[in-house]
């Protein structure tokens, strides 16, 4: 992905958003669970890339564009290409994503409204989407083996 591309990207989801300034996990989960254009881990090495790159900006705890996003044409149906992100774990499917689309299943509930309620426990218990998914998943009668559950662990 090319920096053009990349400041597309990145003012695509803040005006999506609505603000100017977002969460990390906020940001990559867009990126991967809302919008779909790559896995989690895909999504989380664009935003350390455009961090260490200079195009996102970490302050108070927030992660702010460091270009006005406004500047910036962003064609109609803009879908940037991640493969240039995979890890070398790409194989493996993502955890968060495995357990949504569980919980999605069992509780025949749409995607956005799954990842609304892992959110809110997310904030509400101060714990990280997987472990809030993870919590979502077993209260809503979702089994977890002892290998999912490695998984999550490593996840985070």
């Amino acid at each position: 992905m090319n920096e053009d591309e990349m400041k597309k990207t990145i003012a695509f989801l803040f005006k999506r958003l609505g603000k100017r300034r977002s969460g990390f996990s906020e940001l990559y989960l867009s990126i991967s669970i809302d919008l779909r254009w790559g896995s989690v881990s895909q999504a989380k090495k664009f935003v350390n890339t455009a961090l260490k790159k200079g195009f996102l900006v970490k302050k108070n705890h927030s992660l702010i564009p460091n270009f006005p996003i406004d500047n910036e044409n962003i064609p109609i149906g803009f879908k940037p290409s991640l493969e240039g992100y995979n890890t070398k774990d790409e194989n493996e499917r993502d955890v968060l994503l495995e357990i949504t689309e569980r919980i999605v299943d069992i509780e025949r509930v749409p995607l956005e409204e799954a990842i609304e309620r892992i959110n809110n426990i997310e904030k509400r218990k101060n714990v990280t989407r997987e472990v809030a998914a993870v919590l979502y998943g077993y209260l809503n009668g979702l089994k977890f083996s002892e290998n999912d559950l490695e998984k999550v662990q490593n996840s985070i």
